[in-house]
């Protein structure tokens, strides 16, 4: 099993939690199609924490050829979350 649980220490239910709750309050039109449409969206700006936490604590284990891989995949996730904001709010 490539799982390893010791590192996975970041709350992923919570996450999923907080996003439940706060979508029908964000949700434009109010109808259920809506509010499901803006739960999916607020989960998936919030979907990658997991994966920065856990690329953060292999990054501080690794060597530096393996680190810069992480350090450039977490940069392009950054990239991929601001332009996707800086979209969403236009």
């Amino acid at each position: 099993s490539t799982y390893e649980g010791h590192r996975d220490t970041c709350p992923s239910w919570w996450i999923a939690a907080a996003s439940m709750l706060l979508s029908p309050f964000v949700a434009h039109v109010g109808s259920q199609l809506d509010v499901m449409w803006t739960f999916s969206q607020i989960l998936e700006g919030f979907a990658m924490v997991p994966q920065y936490v856990l690329s953060y604590r292999n990054d501080s284990e690794s060597d530096i050829d393996e680190g810069w891989g992480i350090r450039m995949y977490i940069v392009a996730m950054g990239f991929y979350i601001f332009f996707k904001v800086v979209n969403w709010a236009q």
